[in-house]
């Protein structure tokens, strides 16, 4: 999950500026999947699938935080401009930020769509991953069960035909 939180912070950074990058979903699933291996030793499909669905769950609270940033920036440009009386706290902001996605559809429907962005991102960069993760754990497995002698006089490759056993 901390690798994952890295792709949350690219997405919140950008996304509070208008931005919305593919490069949010790229650190997200990559940082996911490197810290998994790294805590892990090794990556399984399973640990694919982990790191890959926390990745895009990280993506999915960034959005959200990142609406309630912009809503709070906003309420406070309307009180620097005296026209809210006092500045609203981050409970307020939740409260409006939910109420907004239960009364206006037109802020529903953009609010989605980046969103739906920020995941088609990081599902793209995740199937490459995937695939290139899953080529790895095949070459290892094959490594294992095919191990090779290099030679020093003359860089020839020989398979390993003895045994463990003697």
């Amino acid at each position: 999950m901390i690798g994952a939180l890295a792709g949350g912070i690219v997405w919140t950074i950008f996304y509070t500026m208008g931005y919305i990058s593919f490069w949010s979903g790229l650190v997200g699933v990559f940082c996911a999947i490197k810290c998994y291996k790294k805590f892990a030793g090794t990556i399984s499909v399973k640990g694919l699938v982990i790191a890959i669905s926390i990745s895009f769950l990280v993506i999915v609270v960034a959005w959200y935080v990142s609406l309630l940033i912009q809503l709070m920036i906003e309420f406070s440009a309307y009180y620097d401009q005296g026209l809210i009386p006092e500045k609203t706290s981050f409970a307020e902001s939740f409260y409006y930020l939910n109420d907004l996605f239960a009364t206006n559809k037109e802020f529903v429907s953009l609010a989605l769509r980046d969103l739906g962005l920020g995941v088609l991102f990081s599902g793209i960069y995740a199937v490459i991953a995937v695939r290139n993760e899953l080529n790895a754990i095949k070459l290892i497995k094959y490594k294992k069960e095919n191990p090779v002698i290099v030679t020093p006089e003359d860089n020839t490759i020989v398979e390993d035909t003895s045994t463990d056993n003697q």
